[in-house]
């Protein structure tokens, strides 16, 4: 049964909880929206084709899984944030994607920026840890208490909760966008790790949005705080779950991206020269 609630009556919790997701969806929009302007007026592109479908595909996947389950009023916050970014990421695949010139916009990150991300990042996934794995016991136990009912072995302490066929759908739409969440990350540290491993430069450019990286940065580390209080405070297990994993996963890949494309020597964003690299000199062969 769904719980009931009003708005007017709400505690510290879910202050924190709807001031989180007004967080991310201003983030969110602050990571796409300049990136939409600057690259439009130079007609320029800036940002991975693949990594950006797989991001916008997953953003909308996810909205619609979200009104599918039936999300209560106390996260509808969440499908204004998916549902923005899902509009605004579609709108920067459309753009970018019919244009083929690889000119850099942006100036490269500090080192700064990038370990205060990746601070952050670790910060946030460290102190959930103990609410995260409460949470996934709670999840394998109304999994597997739904499993025993259908096959009809259910103990008088289970308790049985069987989903609409809508619910079910959104919940598997739900998990497919996580996954497509978390893929659109690899290309991107994949090629991270390979510049890394070779010395060439790993720039916000063509090859990887650095800079909306360190933002997406911050607003999924408040989208995974605002996931695991609400799990945690209204047993949203079926419709956050998938969120919260995917939102951690994405963090880490994050994480792994950051740290690998700023130990890399950067790239001038105006003449798209590498600066040099100070080797030892060649011994002749005696």
């Amino acid at each position: 049964m769904e719980r009931a609630h009003t708005y007017g009556t709400e505690g510290p919790v879910e202050v924190v909880i709807s001031g989180l997701g007004w967080a991310s969806f201003a983030l969110a929009i602050y990571a796409a929206v300049p990136p939409i302007v600057s690259n439009w007026r130079s007609k320029s592109t800036s940002l991975n084709g693949a990594f950006l479908m797989l991001w916008s595909l997953a953003d909308a996947m996810l909205f619609i899984g979200a009104v599918l389950v039936n999300a209560p009023l106390t996260h509808r916050v969440i499908c204004l944030t998916l549902c923005t970014k899902s509009i605004i990421l579609f709108a920067q695949y459309v753009i970018y994607g019919r244009r083929r010139t690889a000119s850099h916009v942006y100036s490269p990150i500090s080192r700064k920026q990038a370990r205060s991300a990746i601070q952050l990042a670790a910060v946030t996934l460290v102190s959930t840890l103990p609410l995260t794995s409460g949470t996934l016991h709670r999840t394998a136990d109304v999994l597997s208490g739904s499993s025993r009912s259908l096959l009809g072995v259910a103990t008088p302490h289970d308790v049985v909760v069987i989903p609409s066929g809508r619910v079910m759908l959104g919940t598997v739409i739900l998990v497919i966008a996580c996954v497509l969440l978390i893929a659109s990350r690899i290309p991107n540290v994949m090629h991270a790790y390979s510049t890394k491993a070779s010395g060439i430069v790993v720039d916000d450019g063509a090859e990887g949005p650095v800079r909306m990286i360190v933002v997406t940065c911050f607003s999924n580390a408040a989208l995974v705080v605002q996931h695991t209080l609400m799990i945690e405070k209204h047993g949203l297990h079926r419709e956050l779950v998938p969120l919260l994993a995917s939102s951690c996963g994405v963090l880490l890949l994050d994480m792994l991206y950051l740290h690998w494309s700023r130990a890399t020597p950067k790239v001038s964003s105006r003449t798209n020269e590498l600066k040099p690299i100070i080797t030892a000199p060649d011994t002749p062969d005696v």
